[in-house]
């Protein structure tokens, strides 16, 4: 199990829902799945120039309780800040009760 004060940031988990608009076009759309705590494992970053702009491009891993049904489909905002990560790679462990997440920015993080 996890001890609780090493979960100590709150995250809610997108889950992406495709939908039509009035238009005819398909819209993703990025619904709360559910909320709950983590804690931050690994951080790394480094800058690079995409498209003659410099950005920031941020991994991270975190561990949060087992949850059914998270997918790298789906991403994660943390409430502190509303900065927005893709789910890279979703390691779930029944047995040991946690997840572990690995996280990496997303180009255009507007959720």
């Amino acid at each position: 199990m996890i001890d609780a004060g090493r979960l100590d940031t709150f995250i809610e988990i997108l889950e992406p829902v495709v939908k039509v608009d009035s238009y005819g076009t398909q819209v993703t759309e990025w619904p709360i799945f559910c909320s709950t705590r983590c804690g931050e494992i690994k951080r790394s970053g480094r800058r690079a120039l995409i498209e003659g702009a410099v950005a920031e491009l941020v991994q991270k891993e975190i561990i949060l309780r087992y949850r059914p049904g998270v997918t790298a489909k789906m991403r994660v905002r943390f409430v502190e800040d509303g900065s927005v990560y893709a789910i890279q790679q979703a390691d779930s462990s029944r047995r040991n009760g946690h997840i572990k997440l690995q996280l990496s920015t997303i180009a255009d993080n507007n959720g």
